[in-house]
């Protein structure tokens, strides 16, 4: 070998000729065909995966709502090469999973991404982790997928293997996978306005119906659910021997079977796309505000912006009281939670001239009635792109819209009870002073005009428009989530007119459906703990007594808050 490049190096060295320099521009002219070294991995953009780097990696796994799989691989690595085309289909095979899963693939022989394998224990290629939603606990957030199987079929399976095994908690982005019983599904049919539910009647060892219900997570108007050869009143009921088979149901005398060429994921998935009103979903969608978010908005406030105040009284304590009020009667969360606020309220109003935290903090905290309210902050559609982008200041208003509309929608006689609640709660505790005396301000100029509850939420979304319009570029601004007035058109069209001068206005009547609709501020949160979740929702995860419970809500639009 050193002879070898010993008389490499001399040829190098030697005079050029005639034939060497031709050879020498064939050689160049080749090297620049080939792509950039920033192509130079095994991947690229049109592979249906995230080609990650140094710079948007934390970005990517850090900020997901759903699970995000990624391949670590060194592209000098020959089982790395093997195992790219296996990747590729892979990504192919499962894009309509997004946001549920998604892949993802960073390639460690780069010197400038050396450090993130580093950093994530990555010792030997290809290495597969998969790594969970921004909010989750963060010793459950990344999990090495350890021995995985080379095939599609298999990282199929052992992605869905990995999904229900995360329990901290439900990927707010995945549908449910777990069996419907005969309950739910008679409930579904009951309740449910989507135009479709297909059944997928399997084993306990069966993954089709698992991916069937990812494949169609992109699609609206059909929700699919797996049932299993076990509940037999179903199968009784549909008359059902074939295991797997999919059925569209309506009702107990209602229902067909689908009708394929194999009884197989690829031809149900395909046959319920072309269902008649199924389409795929639109854009822009609208982003998700979640019970983790008004959860953790309730924590912030009550754990620790209060205890800033070692102790309460006067003006102070006033608008403790008719924060936690409002709380009590119009915060439509958990039963657990619900309890929680109204044996405060009761507390509070007991109490004299001055309340010490730290008895506030007992109370809040004693478990004596079963209910508590979750001791952790995770924010879901309140996630900034930086740790300091967004968070509590959306979630709080987040919250403060709900209690409008549920103030409204329970036939709240006192039109500014929520807005006076508001006002001062920020007056006396939000910890941005700045902001407090704004929207102070805010509140002196036109309160007063509010005389009805529909008055209450449109004042408050007109303010909150404001808010936006001052805040617009500043520092402050996540540039991920701009600030924009609410709704945008795409969202409802409805709520604008044009002007004489050709500038827009609101229509403020539909403004005001618009909040109240189910599918923003007016969406009902569950007060009681039913298991069903179907896909007109999205998902709110309830564990009582060791069973879990899964709803669904959509509340706020991208970039409002």
């Amino acid at each position: 070998m050193a002879r070898r490049h010993y008389r490499a190096t001399s040829l190098c060295a030697s005079r050029p000729t005639p034939l060497r320099n031709a050879l020498f521009y064939v050689l160049l002219s080749c090297a620049c065909s080939f792509p950039l070294a920033t192509e130079a991995g095994l991947y690229t953009a049109s592979d249906q995966l995230a080609i990650l780097t140094s710079r948007n990696v934390d970005s990517v796994v850090f900020n997901s709502t759903g699970a995000v799989v990624v391949e670590f691989y060194a592209a000098w690595c020959g089982h790395c090469i093997a195992f790219s085309p296996v990747w590729k289909k892979l990504a192919r095979d499962v894009k309509e999973w997004k946001p549920a899963v998604g892949l993802a693939a960073i390639d460690c022989s780069d010197v400038e991404n050396s450090g993130v394998c580093h950093r994530f224990g990555i010792s030997g290629y290809p290495w597969l982790k998969v790594f969970f939603p921004a909010y989750s606990d963060i010793k459950t957030k990344a999990k090495d997928l350890r021995g995985f199987p080379r095939d599609v079929p298999g990282l199929r399976h052992l992605i869905i293997d990995n999904l229900e095994k995360h329990h901290d908690p439900w990927p707010p982005a995945c549908p449910p996978l777990e069996p419907a019983s005969v309950a739910e599904v008679d409930e579904y049919s009951k309740n449910s306005n989507i135009q479709h539910l297909a059944l997928v009647f399997e084993t306990d060892d069966s993954y089709v119906g698992r991916e069937v219900i990812l494949d169609l997570l992109q699609f609206e108007n059909v929700a699919v659910r797996r049932v299993l050869r076990s509940e037999e009143q179903l199968v009784t009921r549909l008359n059902v021997t074939d295991f797997p088979s999919c059925y569209l149901y309506k009702s107990p005398t209602n229902y067909s079977r689908l009708s394929v060429l194999n009884e197989a994921r690829f031809f149900y998935s395909s046959a319920l796309q072309r269902l008649p009103g199924v389409v795929r979903a639109g854009k822009p969608r609208p982003t998700r505000v979640y019970m983790s978010d008004l959860e953790s908005a309730l924590h912030y406030s009550l754990r620790v912006e209060l205890a800033a105040h070692t102790s309460i009284s006067g003006k102070a304590l006033t608008s403790l009281r008719q924060f936690i009020s409002i709380l009590a009667k119009y915060f439509p969360g958990r039963p657990a939670v619900t309890g929680t606020l109204k044996a405060v309220d009761v507390w509070l109003q007991e109490q004299k001239e001055t309340v010490t935290y730290s008895d506030f903090r007992a109370t809040l905290d004693s478990t004596t009635n079963g209910s508590v309210l979750p001791e952790v902050v995770r924010w879901v559609g309140c996630q900034g792109s930086r740790k300091w982008f967004r968070g509590y200041p959306c979630a709080l208003w987040t919250l403060f819209h709900v209690l409008t509309v549920q103030a409204k929608a329970t036939g709240s006689t006192d039109p500014l009870e929520v807005l006076q609640a508001m006002r001062r709660y920020v007056g006396s505790f939000f910890g941005c002073r700045e902001c407090a005396i704004h929207f102070e301000r805010m509140a002196k100029e036109s309160l007063v005009s509010v005389t009805t509850p529909s008055a209450a939420v449109l004042w408050l979304w007109s303010r909150h428009n404001r808010v936006n319009n001052r805040l617009a570029g500043a520092p402050s601004e996540d540039p991920y989530f701009p600030k924009v007035q609410w709704p945008s058109p795409e969202l409802c069209r409805s709520c604008y007119k044009l002007t004489l001068g050709g500038e827009h206005d609101w229509r403020k009547e539909e403004v005001l459906a618009f909040l109240q609709g189910m599918g923003h501020f007016g969406a009902v949160l569950p007060t009681t703990s039913v298991r069903p979740c179907w896909k007109s929702l999205h998902f709110w995860r309830v564990e009582k007594a060791g069973i879990v419970f899964r709803f669904k809500i959509v509340l706020k639009p991208l970039g409002y808050l």
